[in-house]
C-alpha cells in the first residue's frame, strides 16, 4: 500500500456530481492532492510521483464509465453483462426513442461499443 486511503478517496472522487468531464478531471486533481497533502504531508512529498499516477487513472475511470451530460454513471446502471440485472444500454437503445425529427435511436451495440468478443469463456480462449 503505497497510498493509504486511495480506494475511499477515489470513490469519493468519482462519486461527485460534475457538470463535464473536465469539471470532474480537475476536480480528482484538486481533490486527491489536497487530501495526501493534509493528511499524509511527508508522504505526498516522498510519493507525488504515485499521486499523479493515480489521479490520473482515477480521471480515466470517470471518463470511460461516468456521463455527466447525459447523467449516467456506475450506479443507475450498474452492470452491463448480459444485461441481466438493468436494462442498461437498452434503456435507450430499445428502438422505440426518437428524435423530433423521426430519427430512432439504434439497438446496435457496435455504435457504442467495440466488442472484442461474445460467447461463453471456453470459446474465448487466445488462440
Amino acid at each position: 500500500r503505497r497510498l493509504p486511503y486511495l480506494k475511499r478517496e477515489g470513490i469519493r472522487l468519482l462519486a461527485q456530481p460534475y457538470a463535464s468531464e473536465q469539471e470532474a478531471a480537475s476536480a480528482i486533481l484538486k481533490g486527491l492532492a489536497e487530501f495526501y497533502q493534509q493528511a499524509y504531508p511527508d508522504l505526498y512529498r516522498a510519493q507525488a510521483a504515485a499521486v499523479q499516477q493515480a489521479t490520473m487513472e482515477l480521471q480515466q475511470i470517470y471518463a470511460r464509465n461516468i456521463f455527466p451530460e447525459m447523467r449516467v454513471d456506475w450506479r443507475g446502471y450498474p452492470n452491463h453483462i448480459g444485461h441481466l440485472n438493468s436494462e442498461g444500454c437498452f434503456r435507450c437503445h430499445d428502438g422505440l426513442h426518437q428524435s423530433s425529427d423521426g430519427k430512432v435511436i439504434t439497438k446496435d451495440c457496435n455504435a457504442c461499443h467495440t466488442i472484442l468478443g461474445q460467447g461463453p469463456p471456453e470459446e474465448l480462449l487466445a488462440t
